[in-house]
């Protein structure tokens, strides 16, 4: 739903970007206008130019703290810190704060990997296990007629399955690169494999990233974090950046903890990334300014610190068009890198989102050497950030205020609601005038006289009604990019509790998500437990082997939502390794029938019809590999 605004936002600031005027030399004024003047992000606020400040916009989103750095001709021209890293500690945001930056690890990867390109020892398009020594991609059907190459890994089209990096409490066993591409235990996602025809289309795949570092690190022989290190922090001077998970004590300290969907602390402060090359960087914004500016000076051929011009064009040349990421805008994906071209003019930009609790951003313009980099610590970030980033851009006078924005869209909503008006107004004229005898020219200029009255009561009409329609129409679209809410009646503990309930659910945690749910009704009696979240406990525990332990939540959730084919297949996972296989079958069908009636996903309707047939013999289809594959 905050999609579209959000994108509405990034592209009209890299529109504006094209024309891009000499900047004020008030720095600090720039500054307050991101700190205090804050567009208040309602009808009566933007069309009456009201303001707020960047604190209030972080505790609207629940966000407590934010880290930005600028990059202005080529320079870093300022870093600063907001709000708190560790609410509980209050330990406060300074430019020196670790951020984890979630798939903004994927281009500081990609420029370690091209770097062994431009050294000759890794070949862009060489079949990846020609070069692979430790593991192997499994060959299949498709491979057959396409082998996986670095340059695909590198621009996701290298036909790989998707799968979330979800991570991993710091209590759990952290799995290597290899259980990780493997999918087993304790690896939480599935084994990383070929789906389509590799070089055929593109497919976002953290697994990709993954087998990169499996290369990196076959090559040299060396640790991932440690050829890092040498390739890319050392020579850019990152010196508060490290692929090392979990998070060696030394870097604890300047390290930000992690905030959910209503401001709860992430239980243990933040989640462990072992997919290290795909979501696993820690850094700050100063460094990733760092890191960003160079590829625009390489871009420039005004360094080469890592990269030579020749092989940063390459990273930033389109290898997959109109990628679906950011529909309906037009972006193309590089190495590494997603790419936005308008006119003659390219951006290349990468978010970050770790679903618990990091957000983040990075933008550079190569041309004007201009760039910025946002980081955040609450899951609400990426919404706070879109704010941040379009305030950037007013303030070194890139784009307009929201305020005018919001002027010149009710001027074009006018415009256009008068000419409706008009048009159907002009309709019932010639309608009038054929249908009416007037012998006498007299008898006419009346009618024509009174017709030009009732024309300008229906303008004057139209003008009123529009500019109602039109608040409420902004009031509707300031509401969807507002952020999340509560309802009074709820309390936001107790919203947290049930979020901290599901992550526990999604990580195998089912007694301590229990608790938590029952904490949640303990601090809120009425706080609404959905479907979706009794949903997230019935699969999870089945899966983790406490099926009687939820079915009573299964069951719940069905009722509360009787007509959902996916709770109530769920219910039917609980119900067959709880030994009613009559139960699973019933539920299991009726997910059948929703596949066969909406055209569901063939893989998953003909592996119920496949569990059905199974307990039908009186077969439990559910060992522990299958769980396994389904976690």
């Amino acid at each position: 739903m905050k999609k579209g605004f959000q994108t509405i936002i990034l592209a009209s600031l890299l529109y504006a970007c094209q024309t891009i005027a000499s900047p004020s030399p008030d720095l600090d004024k720039r500054i307050n206008i991101i700190e205090n003047e804050m567009p208040l992000l309602s009808a009566r606020g933007l069309l009456l130019g009201e303001t707020t400040t960047l604190a209030a916009r972080m505790e609207h989103y629940h966000v407590p703290g934010v880290s930005i750095a600028v990059i202005n001709d080529y320079k870093i021209e300022w870093a600063k810190g907001f709000g708190v890293g560790d609410a509980e500690e209050n330990d406060p945001v300074t430019p020196d704060t670790l951020f984890q930056a979630a798939s903004i690890s994927k281009p500081v990867t990609a420029m370690a990997a091209l770097y062994f390109v431009e050294q000759g020892n890794l070949e862009l398009d060489a079949d990846v296990n020609d070069l692979l020594i430790s593991w192997q991609v499994p060959e299949n059907s498709f491979t057959t007629q396409e082998k996986v190459t670095l340059r695909r890994l590198l621009s996701h089209t290298a036909g790989l399955n998707k799968a979330p990096s979800s991570g991993y409490f710091k209590s759990e066993e952290i799995p290597t690169i290899q259980q990780i591409l493997d999918g087993e235990n304790p690896a939480h996602s599935p084994r990383w494999r070929v789906e389509t025809v590799p070089g055929t289309q593109y497919h976002y795949s953290n697994g990709g990233f993954v087998i990169i570092a499996q290369l990196l690190m076959d090559e040299t022989g060396k640790p991932f974090p440690e050829i890092l290190q040498e390739t890319v922090f050392d020579p850019l001077n990152m010196t508060a950046s490290t692929f090392e998970n979990p998070l060696p004590p030394e870097y604890r300290y300047p390290a930000a903890s992690a905030y959910g969907k209503w401001g709860q602390p992430i239980y243990g402060k933040w989640l462990v990334y072992p997919e290290m090359s795909a979501a696993g960087l820690w850094t700050t914004p100063t460094d990733l300014a760092l890191f960003t500016n160079e590829i625009m000076l390489s871009w420039n051929g005004r360094s080469n610190k890592v990269l030579s011009r020749e092989m940063v064009n390459q990273m930033l040349t389109s290898h997959a068009d109109d990628v679906p990421d950011m529909s309906p805008f037009n972006l193309d994906y590089g190495l590494g890198w997603y790419l936005w071209n308008l006119g003659n003019h390219s951006y290349f930009v990468h978010g970050g989102d770790n679903p618990e609790g990091f957000q983040s951003i990075v933008i550079g313009l190569p041309e004007k050497g201009w760039g910025v980099v946002i980081m955040t610590n609450g899951v609400n970030g990426s919404s706070l950030y879109f704010e941040i980033l379009y305030q950037i851009a007013s303030a070194y006078g890139f784009l307009p205020s929201l305020r005018t924005l919001a002027m010149i869209g009710y001027l074009i909503f006018l415009i256009l609601f008068v000419l409706i008006i008009w048009l159907i107004a002009h309709l019932v004229r010639l309608i009038w005038f054929k249908k009416t005898d007037l012998p006498e020219n007299s008898k006419k200029k009346s009618v024509v006289s009174q017709y030009r009255r009732i024309f300008f009561l229906i303008i004057l009409v139209a003008i009123i009604l529009s500019a109602i329609a039109y608040y409420f129409s902004l009031e509707i679209i300031t509401a969807m990019a507002a952020g999340p809410s509560s309802a009074p009646s709820q309390s936001l503990e107790a919203l947290g509790m049930i979020e901290r309930g599901n992550l526990f659910a999604q990580h195998g945690m089912i007694e301590e998500a229990i608790s938590a749910y029952a904490e949640a009704e303990i601090i809120e009696p009425e706080v609404n437990i959905s479907a979706s979240d009794l949903d997230i406990l019935c699969w999870n525990g089945s899966l983790w082997g406490h099926a009687e332990d939820v079915l009573s939540a299964c069951n719940r959730a069905v009722e509360l939502a009787p007509d959902n084919a996916g709770i109530v297949d769920s219910r039917g996972l609980a119900r067959a390794l709880t030994g009613d296989y009559a139960g699973a079958i019933e539920d299991f069908t009726v997910f059948v029938e929703w596949c066969e009636k909406t055209g569901g996903d063939e893989y998953y309707k003909n592996l119920r019809v496949y569990w059905i047939s199974e307990l039908k013999s009186g077969r439990n289809p559910f060992d522990e590999a299958t769980l396994m594959k389904l976690r």
